[in-house]
């Protein structure tokens, strides 16, 4: 499989979201400038500003009603989850394009889902499969929600899917998630392949470093203040935690050496995958590489998640404190999880757990749900957990 990692970002959102703020209030935005900074708006954690910028702009077609639809959808409350169905309405009645029409019928279903309507939902969600039968989202989410209903028929139908190849992460995800809501865990967990594929390696220091725990320090030190933190957005799986998107600037001093020590330990763990399992089965002849850093103390952790634009996920512990390393107990650890039932997200079965350990470097299908939990700090220990975390992603262009 060949890797590729994003080229260095020049600026990053945040710079770009100034500049452009600055250039709204010169009056040097035309529409589409107007709209897309109601995109970077969206980015920066302002969905109530995107949505205000949009409705100035006055919508006038699907592809300006689909985004007034998605980011009512950020704002997460019961108003905006109504305000974003209106809109995707008028996105639909409008004359648009296929993608359009898709993206505004699963915006719809979520708002749906948002509102406990679970048997409309199901509605736009077959037309999108309709419009669009191989679309891992689409397929995804419709199985997901005929499970909350009617687990086995949603086991049937995915498993069709699965045999006419459609193998994404979405659709591998909602099917271990049916059999697990069916109450039958020992297929849910054959579906979910940890067994076969969860891999745990620790790295050694980097060509060039004199040692692992030098490259970790200088890495932390960069990260530290770098100009692309930004905390996490309200709906992600990260609670109380710091985030980078953008860790290779132009102006980065060791984000090179961290994306070749990445490709390194990757190359090694995919060398080790062999089987039959749908997942191998999806396995890519050329993925993008999209990672990012997570910086948490105490509080931080993540809620049961799984990465459905991936195909394989994974990371890497840069620095994990000594209460979490040298622990008992399950304080700041990785869980795998099967989810019990879909229709009360947040309650799980327990998979394995793996004790976080600086220089860890772990992968795993990108559709198994997993989680972390917060930590109580030893006294005086300020230094937070640093995690990179990555996706290989699907790169059709080779």
């Amino acid at each position: 499989m060949r890797l590729f990692f994003p080229p260095a970002q020049r600026f990053t959102v945040a710079s770009r979201h100034r500049l452009a703020e600055a250039q709204l209030e010169q009056g040097l935005l035309d529409r589409a400038g107007k709209f897309a900074l109601a995109a970077l708006r969206r980015e920066a954690a302002d969905a109530r500003g995107s949505v205000a910028l949009i409705e100035q702009c006055q919508p006038q077609d699907a592809r300006e009603w689909m985004m007034l639809g998605s980011a009512c959808l950020e704002v997460r409350e019961p108003a905006y989850d109504g305000r974003a169905l209106a809109a995707f309405a008028r996105a639909l009645a409008s004359e648009g394009d296929d993608t359009v029409r898709l993206r505004s019928l699963l915006g719809s279903a979520r708002a749906l889902m948002r509102q406990d309507k679970i048997a409309e939902a199901e509605r736009p969600l077959a037309a999108a499969v309709a419009l669009a039968p191989m679309h891992g989202e689409a397929a995804g989410r419709y199985g997901r929600t005929v499970a909350r209903s009617d687990p086995d028929r949603a086991v049937d139908w995915l498993s069709q899917q699965i045999a006419a190849g459609n193998r994404c992460a979405a659709v591998l995800e909602s099917w271990a998630g049916a059999l697990a809501a069916a109450g039958r865990r020992q297929q849910a967990e054959a579906a979910t392949g940890l067994d076969q594929f969860l891999r745990q390696s620790r790295a050694v220091a980097p060509p060039g470093w004199s040692s692992l725990d030098a490259f970790h320090a200088a890495l932390a030190e960069e990260l530290a203040d770098h100009p692309a933190r930004r905390p996490e957005r309200l709906g992600s799986a990260s609670v109380h935690s710091v985030r980078i998107d953008e860790p290779h600037l132009t102006g980065s001093r060791h984000m090179a050496a961290l994306e070749s020590h990445l490709e390194t330990l990757i190359v090694a763990h995919l060398d080790s995958l062999d089987g039959n399992h749908p997942f191998l089965r999806a396995r890519p002849a050329a993925a993008r590489v999209r990672y990012w850093v997570l910086l948490s103390h105490g509080e931080g952790h993540q809620i049961p998640h799984a990465h459905p634009a991936g195909w394989l996920s994974g990371v890497y512990y840069l620095s994990v404190p000594e209460v979490i390393a040298g622990g008992s107990g399950s304080e700041g650890c990785l869980q795998f999880v099967l989810p019990e039932r879909v229709s009360a997200p947040g309650r799980a079965i327990e998979g394995p757990t793996i004790r976080p350990q600086s220089g860890l470097f772990v992968t795993f299908p990108s559709h198994a749900h997993h989680r972390t939990f917060p930590y109580t700090p030893a006294l005086g220990d300020t230094a937070p957990r640093i995690v990179v975390a990555f996706d290989l992603e699907h790169r059709d262009d080779g």
